[in-house]
This record gives C-alpha cells, sequence and structure tokens, in this order.
C-alpha cells in the first residue's frame, strides 16, 4: 500500500489516539488537584485544554472524512483550523508567559520556557506548511501527521513523570516524550524512503532533532534567561 493512502485511511486512529490520552491524563490530573484540595486548573490552563481538546476533535473528524473519502466535506471543515490553531497557539504562547510570572525566572520556570517553545513554534512551522499545501494531498497529510506528533509531548511528558518522578530538568520526561515522537516520524521516515520518496518526514525529523536538542541545552544559558527576563515583560494580563 501506498505511505499517502495509508495515512489517508489511518491518520483517523493516530488522531483520535492523542485525544484519548490527552482525555485521560489530563482528566486524570485534573481529579487529583481536586481531591487533594486544589482548584484543579487555573483559569488559562482550562482555557488551553478546552481549545486544544476541540483541536483534537476537529482532527479526529478530519481524519474520518479523509478515510470515507470525503474529501469535500474535509475540507470545507478544515476551514475552522485557520481560526482554531492560532488560538491554541497563543494559548501555549500565554502559559509560556506565565509560568515565568508565577513561578519567577528560575530553573524549573526557564526549563519549562525553553520546552514550551519549541513546541510551539513546531507546532505553528508545521501546521503552517500543511496548510499551504492543502491542494497537495500528499503534503499536506504529511505535515499534518507532524503538527499531531508535536501535542504527544505534554501528555507523555507527563506520564513518564507520574511513572518515573525525577526532577523535569533533569531531561529524562522530555527525552521519552522526543523519543516517541522521533521514533513515529522516523518509521515513517523508512515507510516513505522505501517507495522513494524523502521529501517531508526527514526534513522534519531533522527539524525536530535540532530543535528538541536546543531546548534541552539551551534553557540554563546566559542568553536564555536574559531572553526570558525580556519574554517576561510582555503586557499581557495575568492567566491565573
Amino acid at each position: 500500500m501506498q505511505v499517502t493512502k495509508f495515512l489517508h485511511q489511518n491518520a483517523v486512529f493516530l488522531f483520535l489516539a492523542i485525544l484519548l490520552l490527552a482525555i485521560l491524563v489530563f482528566g486524570t490530573q485534573f481529579i487529583l488537584r481536586v481531591s487533594a484540595g486544589g482548584a484543579g486548573y487555573l483559569p488559562l490552563a482550562a482555557f488551553h485544554a478546552v481549545t486544544t481538546g476541540f483541536w483534537c476533535l476537529l482532527l479526529v473528524a478530519q481524519g474520518y472524512f479523509a478515510r470515507r473519502g470525503l474529501m469535500d466535506t474535509h475540507r470545507a471543515l478544515g476551514k475552522i483550523s485557520y481560526l482554531l490553531a492560532p488560538v491554541v497557539a497563543f494559548t501555549i504562547f500565554w502559559l509560556s508567559l506565565d509560568v515565568l510570572r508565577y513561578e519567577g525566572i528560575g530553573a524549573g520556570s526557564l526549563y519549562i520556557l525553553s520546552v514550551r517553545i519549541f513546541l510551539l513554534v513546531f507546532f505553528v512551522f508545521f501546521l503552517t506548511l500543511a496548510l499551504f499545501n492543502t491542494r497537495r494531498p500528499d503534503i499536506h497529510a504529511r505535515w499534518m501527521i507532524c503538527s499531531a506528533a508535536i501535542l504527544l509531548d505534554p501528555i507523555l511528558s507527563r506520564v513518564s513523570a507520574y511513572l518515573h518522578p525525577v526532577p523535569w530538568t533533569t531531561g529524562f520526561h522530555q527525552f521519552v516524550a522526543f523519543a516517541a515522537m522521533n521514533l513515529l516520524i522516523g518509521l515513517l521516515v523508512v515507510a516513505d524512503w522505501r517507495q522513494g520518496r524523502k521529501d517531508v518526514f526527514p526534513a522534519a525529523l531533522i527539524l525536530m532533532l535540532i530543535g528538541q536538542t536546543s531546548a534541552l541545552t539551551m534553557w540554563d544559558s546566559t542568553a536564555f534567561r536574559s531572553f526570558a527576563e525580556w519574554f517576561e515583560s510582555i503586557p499581557l494580563p495575568v492567566g491565573y
């Protein structure tokens, strides 16, 4: 089976898995916080969870219509992404700012900021390439898969933190999440290469490796601390 056809028929299952994992992981986290006497999620985090949840639902619906060959419906529904995706991206940006204002500039907040910037940049970049290539379904599907892979990080890193509670700044939890993301894209690289295709997935994997390495190594540098001090001064309301 051609890889493009395989993606059109089976991407819905990846998107559905991401949605269900997100509900399980973040729903459990919410319940544990409330049961411990906490407030659950703060307003901005709750808004981010809702909008990202709708984004995952949109991915599932788009994958379903592609699987059924209903491409006109797929394209019509896809217009929602032009409105919803910027909202999701902006909530990630705002949460990244709030972590500095809530925790102050320290090792933990700098680490979280570095990882979130990586996630934000690559989510926006891959999604932009996908939307730019809507008239080329083979390329569009591949970049959409790459943008969806980015969503695995906050899910899998929290699973890792629950199963193996070591400090986040060790990089262990991010390494686990990054490894899973890279494995997914790496398998697709091999599948495409076997059919003589070497465009989207290899480029995405190389860029992800560069970005991941930067996120895990740059956060404790003087230059990044200076960036964080400037970033903290951005005039947005406090979201918590």
